[in-house]
């Protein structure tokens, strides 16, 4: 293949040659062997036919005529409009489905013989094309194995969230896996990328901050598509070369397509009016087409009712409403009509139509109308309305009329449609009308302030992204994703509604959480039936508040702003993840609400419509999560006596009985009878009635049939509780493995038929060797992979497990010829298999994969010659092949007291079993992100988890009577922490009962591992809570000795050890590090452009732990004081850590301790053995004893400072381990907690002592453990101890009289 066959391919695929910009492309890019930065085109040419290229290129990266890794097998179109998406899938699937049927000797059959080639496929789809959507669920069908090519379209929040580890309505243990499949092998393009201006800037972060290229595999690369494109963002931008396009014919007739644009003033109470008179009276025609969009919903949906009852349309005229916040499932039927009257590719028929639409329609949708009445909005905004009217140019004119309401204060947009009002008054004063051809548009020139304000974007650092990468269990400090993808001022992410029956009694009162969550579960919620709300409406409907007008766009959220009454009993069922166990649910006020919840409402509570989100309508909501299920092309059924409402058709008289024997019933055989009449009995009721007969159903005769035709597959009948009705559906392997790794992963031990544990290790450690090898990873990580997959459920062999897997009876395990890896139990019965948990003695929440690790490692252990693969890495991905281990494995209470035993390549391991988490793991997670890359670690697990997930699927459809008797004693192991030190040097005075002291200790480990001995550990002594220091140092002496050489070789004027000159800079209050919210970015940019890596990377640790640019507080500035609004501005805010007052700021907290030090350096040596008090020196608020009272100085003196400057020091020290970030619009450090006292919230400290030796990477994770947030106990409650943690001292901030700092942290009793 040539670059010229990129014509054929397109003309094969799409019936029409390319656009000459289009061949250009492929061309350019081929050449450059790189992707463009920018795709700046006029609309109606295509952009989105740059799904197009990428899969030629893929295909001839494959062939090899193109540079190594310049393809992408995963091709992400993204858009900032909801309902584009579905447009977007549709031109991914009819490249799809032109390479399913290409005809022999094409270049599209040649195209899709080397996509096959790139996975093990060979019956599957050549091409997946996924949307991506909210929801409990997303479309995984591209995911089963990381070596399948698939093009994938998705909003910004749903492809950034999941990009970043936190993917929005994605269980904490799936998140890695979309990780990896977004940011791994990938091409990313943005449709109308300024939109999207933080996404972008968080992705161009990216690429600097993780670089590792030990795997050889391409990173994401990043496309701006933009047809209103102002900036140039680094790399090259693709030529559009005017003449040659005005030279074809088809681009010149849209390229000068007739546009007049016209203008008219009118008030906010006429508005309405106004748009609709114009609306009918562009609609004359019998083939009239008119487009009328509205800046918000609720106007759309006024401007929509009035033309309903308008008497100056036309007869017969049609009448539309379209809106992206609706659940899919109602929208396409109105989608359906809309591109059959409006698309762009229409065939055309009688009659004319009018189409009311919000934003929405704005990007990437082809829509065609003959006339635009639009409201003002940003110019940017009006170019893309103005592509959708006359967009092929063949009608020889097009009204374009715009709107303006003379709001003085816009609910949209703001003073950017202020602007363009203006602009367009000025311009239209002589003519009247304007040319706003594509032509002329490109052409003209406009203001800047026309365009919609740029966000304010955050600086994205290392320590945000060592955050996210932790998704077992999250950090109590967790970054907020949302101002990374949407900016610092702009909307909060969307909360993901569902609508479900069954979640009131007949009183309307809700029912218990647990039960209705288990039925939900059961059906797990699909992005066909979910709604993305804005967090701030959806909390005013919650509360009774009057709407505010909600626009299709991302615009900022005022969802802190909302009055809460304290007798609001308006609740929503609420997913709450479950950390390091399985997520529940639990009913919750609009207060509790937080951006990117998946929240259920019951129908009953309205607020939905056939066209979408409707916060007045009262009206019951239609339960379509069955049609959700059919439409995916899942059969699900929930067997309750509302289920002939749901699907639109008369109850059967015969149903609920036959349910009901089943749901009595104990005993297997009769259960199993009563099933398979059930199943008889529903096919019969659904073949009665093949038409729905309530016209307000949702489902059609097709859906019918539909699920009629699936329910003859391989159907299970499960429940949930005794107190919930059982739910009927199909399992297959295309389906099963979906939910293969949700909920608890013992239970997927469960698929169908019992499968033995070597047939089932051995089948994913060839699969996943098919995989590493097809994705060219190197050698030793290839063989460290495969041997993960062939060891990872090693685990299993527990005595315990395999009676759980024999349905709770341990004498049948141990009579079993071989040990168990599937049990045969019915996948999702729930009841079945607690039961067999329950008489097997499994603890709850036990981890198989904890013991597969300790096993491995012992086999390392026993090797005679060094392992071939990298055994950090190997161990790593067996403990978290099934999503923990991100750092750490869950705390299990395990009171077993037998041992674990495997043969392992023919070596007999035995193990202990593991009693408690291991802290260590939180280095070894460090140190494998930074060798193989975040996105690439995660990629392996990738690998590991769906080589596991596809062969369970697939090995659980066949029953497998004989099974190969090349057994292998299998059985178990314990862990024993790596690296010996020889030397433990107690640090005598830094006694874990102050919050100074324990800082000390930790910034004396820090300042030991970084600059003297990278193996340093500590821990603290059970017996006196002193620290113990594990180094290559032999006495504290020279731990001492040590620290002052860290300080002599500082550089004058260098403040932090390892850092640049002149930072932070210097000076005192107002504090130069604490920039303007949202100018962090280019500060840090511009602050010290020559330093080098290492000075780059210590500024940039401290940066994250001394501020941050997600919280701001106000502070005056130079003319004018805090009070007055006008003339105060909101600035970074600063570390919970610092207190400052006066005159002090950042640079003068650190420069005084370190002189005192630098002046004195035995002040080191006291600071480790024995504390002396030295007058002057403050302790930095950290010190609650610096402050004398009158009974401790000689004179009776008050308020004397007497620190301890060698602590002092040492404790800032520790800072870099620490992030600052925000919750709720506040700063929030590592560290601290929000505490409840005396009704109201109060910050607290919360510093854990710990007994095994840890390094820095290790203590941040473990001060950032979730577990340490709540209430901790008393004693220290089972978790936290589970832990390894002994001892939490808990200090506050004490305010002194008179004083203007935020106080001295004090230690506080329980």
């Amino acid at each position: 293949m040539i670059a010229s066959d990129f014509d054929r391919f397109t003309e094969e695929v799409h019936g029409h040659r390319p656009f000459p910009w289009q061949s250009d492309v492929v061309a350019d890019i081929l050449r450059k062997g790189s992707w463009p930065s920018l795709v700046d085109v006029p609309t109606g040419l295509g952009k989105t036919s740059m799904l197009d290229v990428a899969v030629f290129v893929l295909a001839m990266c494959a062939g090899g005529e193109a540079a190594s890794g310049l393809g992408r097998r995963r091709i992400f179109l993204v858009v900032d409009r909801r309902i584009v998406v579905d447009q977007a899938e549709l031109h991914g699937k009819r490249i799809a489905e032109a390479l399913e049927t290409a005809s022999p000797g094409s270049v599209s059959e040649e195209v899709a013989r080397r996509l096959r080639g790139l996975s093990g496929s060979a019956g599957g789809p050549v091409l997946p094309v996924v949307k991506m959507r909210g929801g409990a669920t997303w479309d995984a069908a591209w995911l089963p194995l990381p070596d399948l090519p698939a093009i994938v379209t998705g909003t910004v929040d749903q492809v950034g969230s999941r990009l970043f580890f936190r993917g929005y309505g994605v269980s904490t243990r799936r998140r890695p896996i979309d990780a990896a499949l977004v940011g791994a092998d990938s091409v990313i393009m943005i449709d109308e990328a300024h939109l999207a201006q933080a996404l972008t800037a968080s992705l161009d972060a990216t690429g600097s901050l993780d670089s590792s290229q030990v795997l050889g595999l391409p990173r994401a690369s990043v496309v701006h598509l933009s047809a209103t494109s102002t900036g140039r963002p680094e790399g090259w931008t693709t030529s559009f070369d005017e003449k040659a396009h005005l030279d074809d014919p088809t681009a010149r007739a849209r390229l000068a397509a007739a546009k007049t644009l016209s203008f008219v003033d009118t008030t906010k109470q006429r508005v309405v009016r106004d748009i609709a008179a114009h609306a009918a009276g562009a609609a004359t025609s019998t083939d009239s087409r008119v487009l009328v969009v509205c800046n918000t919903v609720d106007r759309a949906r006024e401007v929509h009712n009035r033309l309903l009852g308008s008497k100056d349309l036309p007869s017969g005229t049609e009448v539309l409403l379209l809106m992206g916040r609706s659940r899919p499932v109602d929208r396409e039927a109105i989608t359906a009509t809309v591109t059959d009257l409006f698309g762009a590719d229409r065939e055309e028929k009688p009659g004319s139509a009018v189409l009311v639409a919000t934003q929405t329609v704005e990007v990437g949708i082809d829509l065609d109308a003959t006339a635009l009445i639009t409201e003002t909005a940003p110019w940017d905004a009006l170019v893309q309305r103005i592509g959708r009217v006359n967009r092929r140019g063949v009608l020889p004119a097009a009204d374009v009329v715009v709107v303006e309401d003379n709001d003085p204060k816009p609910p949209v947009y703001g003073e950017a449609k202020v602007h363009t009002a203006n602009f367009l008054r000025s311009r239209l004063k002589a003519s009247g009308t304007m040319d706003v051809s594509p032509l002329a548009l490109r052409h003209m020139d406009v203001p800047a302030e026309l365009a919609a304000e740029a966000p304010l974007l955050p600086l994205l650092l290392p320590a945000q992204l060592d955050a996210w990468v932790r998704t077992s269990p999250v950090p109590s400090v967790d970054p907020p994703l949302d101002p990374y993808l949407h900016g610092i001022d702009r909307s909060v992410a969307p909360v993901t509604v569902a609508w479900r029956d069954g979640l009131q009694n007949a009183w309307n009162e809700t029912l218990p959480a647990e039960e209705v969550g288990s039925v939900i579960d059961a059906l797990p919620l699909r992005a066909e039936e979910c709604v993305e709300i804005p967090l701030g409406a959806l909390r005013r409907w919650l509360c009774d508040a009057q709407p505010l007008p909600v626009g299709d766009t991302e615009d900022y959220d005022d969802f802190d702003d909302i009055p809460f009454s304290d007798n609001s009993e308006s609740t929503v069922l609420r997913r709450v993840d479950g950390g390091s166990g399985p997520s529940t649910w639990a009913w919750v006020s609009g207060e509790s609400l937080r951006p990117g919840d998946v929240v259920v409402v019951p129908t009953d509570s309205g607020g939905l419509d056939q066209f979408g989100w409707a916060p007045t309508s009262t009206d019951k909501v239609s339960d379509v999560s069955e049609l959700a299920a059919c439409r995916r092309g899942q059969a699900a059924l929930r067997l309750d006596p509302d289920l002939p409402a749901r699907l639109g058709i008369p109850s059967s008289s015969d149903l609920q009985d036959l349910v009901q024997d089943w749901c009595n019933c104990d005993d297997p055989d009769d259960r199993e009878e009563f099933r398979s009449g059930i199943v008889s009995a529903v096919l019969a009721w659904l073949t009665r009635h093949p038409e729905p007969e309530d016209p307000a159903t949702p489902w059609t005769r097709d859906d019918l049939a539909t699920l009629r035709s699936r329910l003859g597959g391989d159907i299970v009948l499960t429940r949930t509780a005794d107190t919930t009705s059982p739910v009927l559906r199909v399992v297959s392997p295309e389906t099963s493995w979906l939910t293969a790794d949700d909920g608890n992963s013992d239970e997927t031990s469960h698929l169908n038929q019992r499968v033995t544990l070597a047939t089932h290790m051995k089948a994913v450690g060839a699969r996943a060797d098919g995989v590493a090898r097809r994705l060219g990873l190197p050698e030793r990580v290839r063989q460290t992979v495969t041997d993960a997959a062939r060891w990872h459920d090693l685990g299993k062999v527990d005595q315990r497990f395999q009676a759980m897997l024999f349905g709770g009876d341990p004498i049948r395990a141990e009579l079993a010829d071989e040990p168990l890896a599937k049990s045969g139990m019915p996948p999702g019965d729930r009841q079945q298999y607690r039961r067999a948990r329950q008489l097997s003695g499994l603890p709850h929440g036990a981890r198989h994969e904890a013991w597969s690790e300790v096993l491995v490692a012992k086999y390392l252990a026993r090797l005679t010659e060094p392992y071939p693969g990298d055994p950090e890495l190997l161990r790593h991905l067996v403990a978290s092949h099934h999503g923990h281990a991100r750092p750490f494995l869950p705390p299990v209470l395990d009171t077993g007291k037998h041992t674990l035993e495997a043969v392992v390549d023919d070596i007999p391991v035995t193990s202990k079993l593991p009693t408690s988490v291991r802290l260590s793991d939180a280095e070894r997670f460090f140190r494998l992100n930074a060798r193989y890359g975040r996105w690439g670690l995660a990629l392996l697990e990738a690998v590991v988890r769906c080589a596991d997930m596809t062969v369970s699927s697939e090995l659980s459809r066949e029953h497998r009577d004989s099974v190969a008797h090349n057994r292998r004693a299998l059985r178990r192991h314990d862990r024993v922490l790596g690296g010996i030190m020889m030397n433990h040097v107690t640090l005598p005075a830094l006694l874990g009962d102050s919050p100074l002291a324990i800082l000390a200790a930790i910034g004396t480990l820090r300042l030991i591992h970084d600059f003297t001995d990278d193996n340093a550990r500590l821990h603290w002594n059970t017996t006196d809570h002193r620290p113990v220091l594990t180094s290559s140092l032999a006495t504290v002496d020279e731990v001492a000795e040590a620290l002052v050489d860290i300080v002599r070789t500082m550089p004058e004027g260098v403040s932090v050890p390892g850092g640049p000159l002149g930072f932070p800079p210097p000076g005192e209050a107002p504090d130069k590090l604490r920039v303007p919210q949202g100018k962090l970015h280019s500060f840090a940019e511009n602050l010290f452009p020559e330093i080098s890596g290492t000075e780059s990377a210590t500024m940039f640790s401290w940066l994250t732990s001394l501020i941050t640019d997600l919280a701001a507080t106000s502070e005056k500035n130079d003319s004018g004081s805090k009070n007055q609004k006008s003339n105060s501005q909101k600035r970074c805010s600063v570390s919970q850590f610092i207190a400052s007052s006066g005159k002090q700021s950042i640079a003068t907290m650190l420069k005084k301790p370190l002189e005192h030090v630098q002046k004195n350096p035995e002040y080191l040596h006291e600071a480790l053995t024995d504390w002396v008090r030295v007058p002057g020196v403050t302790g930095e608020y950290l010190d609650h004893r610096a402050v004398w009272k009158a009974i401790d100085d000689s004179r009776g003196r008050t308020g004397r400072m007497r620190g301890v400057p060698g602590a002092t020091w040492l404790a800032l020290m520790s800072y870099p381990l620490w992030t600052t970030t925000a919750l709720r619009r506040r700063a929030r450090t590592s560290g601290w907690h929000s505490v409840a006292a005396r009704r109201r919230s109060i910050q607290e400290l919360r510093l854990p002592l710990w007994q095994d030796p840890l390094g820095p990477a290790g203590v941040k994770a473990l001060v950032e453990h979730p577990a340490l947030d709540g209430d901790l106990g008393e004693p220290l409650n089972q978790e936290i101890r589970l832990l390894g943690v002994f001892h939490i001292c808990r200090a506050r901030r004490h305010q002194s009289p008179g004083s203007k700092s935020a106080g001295i942290l004090a230690p506080v009793s329980r």
